[in-house]
């Protein structure tokens, strides 16, 4: 997550995503999803390894597939049933769809929310066992939850 700039470079009100980690226990594999500042493209990574389409608009690994729908837009597909699918516009993450299947219902948490049904419940930080109201302000949903969940550990560099 950045702050977000507006046309003149300048810092502006506001939070975009420049890269989403999305991850599977078994079989383990952790995907990364980032945008390349330099030219605004979509770096895909799986397992802290960058993949390469090329001519092939599918690649399968261990856990995931992937498919390169164009524009920016790139689809992984986990052995869980699970999909992330990212669409980067503008050299941000402009598009972010997360789909999971029932039988990961109560087994799953984090930036989306917890997968159960109960709102009250999807603002906990990470390592926390206290959750942050739904009615709090942006703000504090951004400072105390949102950058609980951003990753302290850089597995890609653009």
């Amino acid at each position: 997550m950045e702050q977000i700039e507006d046309s003149e470079g300048n810092l502006a009100p506001g939070t975009v995503f420049t890269a989403i980690v999305a991850s599977q226990l078994s079989p383990a594999v952790k995907m990364q999803f980032q945008v390349d500042k330099s030219d605004g493209s979509l770096h895909t990574m799986v397992n802290s390894e960058e993949v390469e389409f090329g001519d092939i608009s599918t690649l399968k690994f261990d856990g995931v597939s992937l498919l390169d729908k164009g524009n920016n837009t790139v689809l992984a597909l986990f052995s869980t049933g699970s999909y992330v699918e990212v669409s980067v516009m503008n050299s941000i993450i402009e598009v972010l769809m997360v789909g999971l299947p029932e039988s990961l219902k109560r087994k799953t948490q984090g930036l989306m929310g917890t997968f159960n049904d109960i709102m009250s419940d999807d603002l906990r930080p990470k390592g926390s066992r206290r959750f942050i109201s739904r009615y709090s302000s942006v703000e504090k949903i951004h400072r105390d939850f949102g950058i609980t969940c951003k990753l302290s550990i850089i597995l890609y560099t653009a």
